[in-house]
């Protein structure tokens, strides 16, 4: 993630760690206008966490391609 995300990405995953890191399940995802939106739900405490990803920098493996996290419930 450090090498894909925003600062602001990985600082806030890297706050939220708690533990349940292998428990997200990935529930939608959908795209347009050169970004794809995906949700994750953890199984052990249904929080959603909702990532915004550029397309075109995200294909070329470039720095800030995941472009905001928020985490819900």
């Amino acid at each position: 993630m450090d090498q894909l995300a925003t600062k602001n990405v990985v600082a806030a995953l890297a706050e939220h760690n708690d533990g349940h890191a292998t428990r997200w399940h990935r529930t939608s995802a959908d795209s347009g206008k050169g970004y794809t939106w995906v949700s994750y739900t953890n199984l052990d405490t249904h929080e959603v966490m909702n990532l915004t990803v550029r397309n075109a920098t995200a294909a070329n493996k470039g720095r800030d391609a995941v472009r905001e996290v928020e985490f819900v419930g």
